[in-house]
């Protein structure tokens, strides 16, 4: 599976924004947990394609702000291309555990926690990140391993 990842430095904004929607979320009562790694997992990639294929290919990764779909907390991301096109993809940052819990859908863009400071602007756009080979190994159900096969630095101006 091919996943792209955000430089440490853009994966620091995403974590600390993370921590803040579930803090957030989780004010009255505890259900919502992290789900990591907090890596791009993209659409529909091709079949033939892998990471080395988007090495010359990609020019940028824009993630969006957060929303909630059912009970998953998502940062959508757009894979910009230097034809042009765009492959869309999304983080997975959060899982709700308790589902007895009030549901929070919440449209894209339009969600910034209350009483929290979002430590990132959105959309953050990467310029420099990293395509991926992943294996992910369920556990458990709710429990995987992942493990980077091998990864390509995609630098852009």
């Amino acid at each position: 599976m091919i996943v792209f990842i955000p430089h440490p430095s853009e994966a620091l904004l995403l974590s600390r924004a993370q921590k803040a929607v579930l803090a957030s979320l989780n004010e009255k009562r505890v259900c919502w947990y992290p789900c990591f790694p907090l890596w791009v997992v993209p659409g529909d990639t091709g079949a033939e394609a892998d990471a080395a294929s988007f090495r010359s290919t990609a020019s940028a990764l824009t993630i969006y702000a957060p929303e909630i779909s059912g009970n998953r907390l998502y940062f959508p991301a757009e894979l910009n291309m230097k034809n042009g096109e765009t492959l869309k993809g999304k983080i997975c940052a959060g899982k709700k555990q308790d589902e007895d819990a009030p549901q929070n859908d919440m449209p894209a863009g339009e969600y910034i926690p209350e009483n929290h400071i979002m430590p990132a602007a959105f959309p953050l756009v990467c310029r420099i990140f990293r395509a991926a080979d992943a294996q992910f190994t369920p556990i458990s159900a709710d429990c995987r391993e992942w493990r980077v096969a091998r990864s390509f630095w995609i630098k852009n101006k």
